[in-house]
């Protein structure tokens, strides 16, 4: 899996949390305001709501100038990247690059 150097329980603790708040605010607590190019009327949705319903506006729906000024409030509390987990996915993406200008 892509969580393969894990110290310890802790650390999958604090990703598991990590990712539950990202879900969260993705998916309830952000705040994007859409309005309705024909009529003015305002909308308030969710950050996954607001991306969907922009591509359902390409299948002919409804059309919306998006304001995400407040969506943009998610904070990132820590992020830690080991030097041997970024060589070790450099090496996999050289090697997929490489498989992959064979598949014709």
């Amino acid at each position: 899996g892509m969580f393969t150097n894990a110290e310890d329980e802790d650390d999958i603790r604090k990703l598991s949390d990590e990712v539950y708040r990202f879900r969260n605010w993705f998916c309830e607590e952000s705040d994007v305001e859409l309005k309705s190019e024909d009529t003015d009327e305002v909308l308030r949705q969710c950050l996954r709501d607001a991306i969907t319903t922009s591509r359902m506006e390409k299948l002919g729906g409804s059309r919306y100038r998006y304001d995400f000024t407040d969506a943009l409030d998610y904070e990132l509390s820590d992020y830690v990247v080991s030097f041997s987990e970024l060589m070790a996915t450099e090496d996999y993406e050289d090697s997929y690059d490489n498989s992959s200008k064979y598949m014709n």
